[in-house]
């Protein structure tokens, strides 16, 4: 029969390589992301445009990217989350009106504990221009 002590360490040693295993898939989908040209984010990230003048900034959504497609924070309904256990609040207009908090989101998004797709969670600003 195994001793207490063997049994712990056996238990850390399991849970640090599951932890190990997860950062590198989540190096890989990052790193894919990035090299992806699939929807041609990469391509217009990179480049690195100011947004066009004469827009009105509505405030930032969390989205996370999975080499082909985007997922949304409001999908997960984590906006009581945000409020509960960040103190962040949606504006009027449904959005984080300021680029820390909506940061502060992103990286919360990104918890195993969220149940969110593993994807890369970024805040992302949404400007509203009129035709």
């Amino acid at each position: 029969m195994p001793k207490v002590a063997e049994v712990r360490e056996f238990q850390e040693t399991r849970l640090a390589l599951r932890d190990a295993t997860r950062r590198r898939r989540r190096r890989r989908r990052k790193a894919a992301a990035e090299e992806s040209d699939a929807s041609g984010l990469y391509t217009v990230m990179t480049r690195r445009r100011p947004l066009e003048v004469g827009g009105r900034a509505l405030g930032f959504e969390i989205l996370g990217f999975d080499l082909a497609s985007f997922h949304s924070s409001l999908c997960h309904r984590l906006e009581k989350d945000f409020a509960d256990k960040l103190g962040v609040h949606l504006n009027p207009e449904g959005f984080i009106a300021d680029e820390d908090s909506a940061r502060r989101c992103a990286e919360y998004t990104g918890l195993d504990a969220t149940g969110a797709e593993p994807a890369l969670w970024q805040p992302w600003q949404v400007v509203l221009y009129s035709s």
